[in-house]
């Protein structure tokens, strides 16, 4: 069984479509096969031109639909109309401002637009079928040619499948503008298309450029108020960061100075840091200044005893006192272990016979001093020029 046709060919070679107003006393041919086929015009089935019965004819309805799609694309560019003809593009994609109302609004931001303007966007006047692309050995469904001659549009008929990718990198390297369309037939029997990839360089700036006036105009006297008070705002905000920015310069140049550094330890000098470390489940009743630590020895045993200038007390749990002590520590100063042996006892196994205490010396205290406060106005400076950066 043959494939409905929606065009075919007259007497004189010019290929017409069922659409169009046909005349019944000439022949019409399958642009396939060449076989006479006949006009089905009713009132209930899809109008189209069948192939008489018996026919040999071995086009596939990919086949037909390509071939009808694109020379229906020709004739529509040669003639440069193309009205009927519609695209559906995502606009949001060149204009911001759609853009954020899809994201934030939700509205649409897809609009149809015909094949008419993107004919009289490139200027174009003529096309061919199958043709070669220019300086190129790709083969198009379409090459449509600009009126000046010098400047090319390419249309891909995707049926059965896509355009291979080194043909579109070719168009693209070369800045050929292209379509690669999706035919279909409606439920009238017209063929539609879906757009499927394109390259349509400068074709959405004028379509932004009204976009942007449209906001402009619309929006800004219901929002000028707000927007002055914006600006005013976005202007003070800017003038504190120069300010801070002078400020922390300035405060570097002064850091640079050898007084700042001595006037940094003074003041630290006056502020007094204890840590008190305790046994649990005790209570203090007061505090003396520990003069000497001595041992003592009771039935062989060994105890430790503290010496303040008004009594001599037992230091209790010193194993769990030794324990805090050196915790502390250890937050606050580096400590190293000595690793030995009592002497005399070479067969003894190795341990823990000391600590060596890392307190730092006042120059070095003054050092670290200095090079944390360069760190820190280093900081704030990139921080400040980074925000003033990002507000012009």
């Amino acid at each position: 069984m043959s494939v409905k046709l929606h065009c075919a060919y007259d007497q004189r070679d010019n290929l017409r479509y069922i659409g169009d107003r046909l005349e019944k006393n000439l022949k019409y041919f399958c642009p396939h096969c060449k076989e006479e086929v006949s006009i089905k015009k009713g009132t209930i089935r899809e109008h189209h031109f069948s192939h008489k019965p018996n026919s040999n004819c071995s086009a596939t309805s990919e086949t037909i639909l390509h071939f009808e799609a694109k020379h229906y694309l020709a004739e529509q560019i040669a003639n440069l109309d193309g009205e009927e003809v519609i695209f559906s593009f995502n606009l949001g994609k060149y204009i911001p401002a759609l853009n954020v109302l899809n994201k934030k609004a939700g509205i649409n931001v897809n609009s149809n637009i015909s094949l008419y303007e993107i004919i009289h966007f490139f200027r174009i006047y003529n096309s061919t079928v199958e043709a070669i692309i220019p300086e190129s050995k790709y083969i198009a469904d379409i090459i449509a040619y600009s009126s000046s001659g010098t400047s090319y549009f390419v249309v891909e008929i995707f049926v059965s499948h896509e355009s291979d990718k080194p043909k579109i990198d070719h168009l693209f390297n070369k800045r050929i503008p292209y379509l690669e369309l999706i035919p279909f037939f409606d439920d009238s029997g017209k063929i539609q298309f879906t757009v499927h990839g394109y390259y349509l360089p400068g074709f959405f700036d004028p379509y932004k450029g009204k976009v942007d006036n449209a906001f402009l105009e619309q929006l800004y006297p219901l929002y000028e108020n707000s927007l002055i008070e914006m600006a005013k705002r976005r202007i003070d905000e800017e003038e504190i960061l120069k300010l801070k920015l002078l400020a922390v310069q300035s405060l570097k140049k002064d850091v640079e100075k050898d007084s700042l550094y001595s006037e940094v330890i003074t003041a630290l000098d006056e502020y007094s840091m204890t840590t008190n470390i305790q046994n649990e489940m005790t209570l203090v009743e007061r505090t003396e200044i520990l003069e000497e630590v001595i041992t003592r020895f009771y039935s062989n045993s060994p105890y430790l005893v503290g010496k303040t200038s008004k009594s001599s007390l037992v230091i209790r749990k010193e194993t769990q006192m030794f324990k805090k002590i050196i915790d502390q520590l250890l937050t606050q100063i580096n400590i190293s272990v000595l690793i030995g042996k009592t002497m005399g006892q070479e067969e003894q196994k190795e341990g823990i016979i000391g600590f060596e205490l890392g307190i730092p010396q006042p120059s070095q205290l003054s050092k670290a001093i200095e090079k944390a406060l360069e760190l820190k106005l280093d900081d704030y400076e990139r921080r400040f020029e980074k925000k003033l950066m990002g507000r012009k």
